[in-house]
């Protein structure tokens, strides 16, 4: 079941309600169960599941610029 949820475990209102406002509702209880025998989260769900607590952060890809130092820039002249 490739790109197929198995069970909803939140929401995203994007735009503000007249009873709810823009917001994500999350249930942790769902959460922690799929999470204990053993989900794996998409990159973006573990980055939002990272905000509320539930998943740790995950490492920096090899390669990305934010883990190496740029070096200064040498003018010749």
């Amino acid at each position: 079941m490739r790109g197929r949820y198995i069970e909803r475990i939140g929401y995203w209102y994007p735009i503000a309600r007249k009873t709810v406002p823009r917001s994500m509702v999350l249930n942790k209880h769902k959460t922690r169960y799929w999470l204990s025998v053993g989900a794996q989260p998409t990159n973006a769900a573990a980055r939002i599941l990272h905000k509320f607590g539930f998943y740790p952060k995950l490492p920096t890809p090899l390669g990305s610029a934010s883990v190496y130092e740029k070096p200064q820039k040498e003018y010749v002249l």
